[in-house]
């Protein structure tokens, strides 16, 4: 399977803060970056703080095709690009 995005699965963050990271694809710009890491919380989309969002108004600031993502107790933000990268499901027994 071939995806376009920027390459992790997000659930919300137990804590209310934002994004939780929760796998990073192979070959995606997110892997690619060297900056996302499975357990990093997103806190921020662009400039918008998304503490106090909703997770559907989370995704749907995610559009964009170059974002640059705050991430918490970091305070470099990560720009990433979406692109392509093959994703395999793996079955789980």
């Amino acid at each position: 399977n071939i995806l376009n995005g920027f390459g992790f699965m997000l659930l919300e963050d137990p804590q209310g803060e934002g994004l939780l990271v929760h796998e990073v694809f192979k070959d995606s710009p997110a892997l690619k970056s060297d900056k996302i890491k499975v357990g990093d919380v997103i806190t921020s989309i662009d400039e918008t703080n998304i503490k106090n969002l909703t997770f559907p108004d989370m995704i749907q600031l995610m559009k964009k095709d170059t974002i640059e993502f705050g991430l918490k107790g970091q305070k470099e933000k990560v720009k990433l690009t979406k692109d392509t990268f093959s994703f395999n499901q793996i079955e789980s027994k």
